[in-house]
């Protein structure tokens, strides 16, 4: 990593109906393969540091299964969402619609990318690209299992660059903020109304 570039660490949380991929799309973003013995294993957390231009993210993934939403204490601090269907399942794309619907109304601001996976079984699908897009504007259509990953890598990078324009417009609010309180401490300050003494 260069001076110029910038290290932002970002946790994601992986959801989706069972036998979607989840772990396939984890392991080809972390591993770049569609098998690793490490991603099959009982651990749910994993790392990768990813490279976007200039800007470097430390990323955190941890695979939540559909049924664990409601009492996983890692949803609260998520910088993203990413909800994964298959398109050769419509009650997979179902349960997600709905999972993105849950996330909206109980997390509205942080960053959400619902992602149909599959796409190499075309012949098969059910679910057609125009639905995932009437769900979620920010969609794409991947397949884990293909060696070309880069469909994949540019739906993350769009996902992570949308969590950095999120964490800067908070700061900026929270200094806008603290810059209101200050002129509103001042103003008092002038008219003689209220004093600081230090």
């Amino acid at each position: 990593m260069t001076p110029k570039q910038k290290s932002s660490k970002i946790k994601i949380i992986v959801l989706g109906a069972k036998g979607v991929g989840k772990t396939a799309f984890i392991t080809r973003l972390v591993h770049g393969k569609f098998f690793h013995p490490e991603a099959h294993h009982s651990r749910d957390i994993h790392h990768r540091t990813l490279t976007f231009g200039d800007d470097t993210f430390d990323i955190e993934l941890f695979e939540v299964n559909k049924s664990n939403t409601e009492h996983c204490p890692k949803m609260d601090s998520a910088d993203a969402f990413i909800a994964i269907y298959s398109i050769v399942s419509q009650r997979s794309f179902d349960e997600a619609a709905e999972l993105c619907l849950r996330l909206e109304s109980k997390f509205p601001e942080i960053p959400m990318l619902l992602l149909a996976n599959c796409c190499d079984l075309n012949y098969a699908r059910e679910v057609d690209a125009e639905e995932g897009r009437e769900v979620s504007p920010c969609f794409a259509e991947v397949s884990a299992a293909e060696e070309n990953s880069e469909p994949l890598m540019s739906a993350v990078e769009g996902l992570l660059r949308r969590v950095m324009t999120h964490r800067e417009l908070g700061q900026h609010r929270r200094r806008r903020s603290i810059s209101n309180v200050l002129e509103s401490i001042f103003a008092w300050n002038t008219r003689g109304s209220f004093s600081i003494s230090v």
